[in-house]
């Protein structure tokens, strides 16, 4: 199974690059250290309004990339 998972991989990593750096941490801090919106906002200074919004964009940019 994790064979099979290693395109899947090389193409969220090759889209990864491509997203802006708060992006990019945000889907860091989301997915891979299971942080909350409102954790996130807190850490990086900002509304968990603007942490939605980038979360969606950066999200939108992965989904369309493929």
């Amino acid at each position: 199974k994790a064979i099979k998972e290693i395109p899947t991989l090389r193409m969220l990593t090759y889209t990864m690059e491509e997203l802006e750096e708060n992006e990019k941490k945000i889907i860091h801090l989301r997915y891979f250290r299971d942080k909350t919106q409102s954790e996130i906002a807190t850490e990086m200074g900002v509304s968990q309004v603007q942490v939605s919004r980038l979360e969606k964009a950066a999200l939108k940019a992965i989904i369309n990339e493929k």
